[in-house]
């Protein structure tokens, strides 16, 4: 590309770069010597940008960046082109890493903002909520010595020896007796869930 015919991409990067050179000491170059090295490599600087970043625009924006770097390099390198291939590879890496970063922390809020949703839907807050207290009903329909058990075990998250030590049971006697009360627990709660546990069967059946 003749030095006299600049793409508006590269005419963009000399706009900047005459910027930078106003507030910046005097180049050891003319911007007419930067283009006429710079134009014909453009798009080839793209091309490499462009399969790292899988996007057009940022290309031209790493390329453009890379660009105005070694406009503001204070000696020119012996190879100008290498340098820009390296450049603009280490540029087109941090934009890559960049996004990555962003649409990851952009998932997650999504994702959090659609857990408060759910949270905050006043439908689903009332059915959790007599669920709750159906639980807690199928819980109390037991006998002590199996709610006792169940809730060091399932609710306090206690192991098998430390509700040995607290009942000075045998720890074959703590699994044994947790077993017993899961099973009055679970008749507890098919008694007054019918429907959910119907359901709940339903789909095992269905799973593959």
């Amino acid at each position: 590309m003749p030095a006299d015919e600049v793409s508006p991409a590269i005419g963009g990067s000399v706009s900047r770069m005459e910027s930078a050179s106003r507030a910046g000491p005097r180049r050891p170059f003319s911007h007419e010597h930067f283009a006429s090295i710079v134009a014909p490599l453009f798009e080839s600087l793209v091309s490499v940008a462009r399969k790292v970043l899988k996007s057009d625009d940022m290309a031209r924006d790493a390329v453009q960046e890379a660009a105005l770097s070694l406009w503001l390099e204070p000696e020119w390198p012996p190879n100008p082109r290498a340098w820009l291939i390296r450049t603009v590879v280490h540029r087109s890496l941090h934009l890559a890493r960049t996004r990555a970063r962003r649409q990851k922390y952009e998932a997650r809020a999504c994702r959090e903002r659609l857990e408060t949703c759910d949270r905050d839907d006043p439908s689903q807050l009332l059915e959790s909520q007599d669920l709750f207290r159906e639980l807690v009903e199928a819980l109390e329909d037991i006998t002590p010595e199996h709610r006792h058990i169940l809730v060091l075990k399932v609710i306090e998250e206690w192991d098998y020896e430390s509700i040995a030590a607290r009942l000075q049971i045998p720890i074959g006697t703590v699994r044994s007796r947790l077993n017993r009360s899961r099973r009055a627990f679970r008749k507890s709660v098919e008694r007054i869930l019918p429907e959910e546990c119907a359901q709940r069967v339903k789909h095992k059946k269905q799973a593959p």
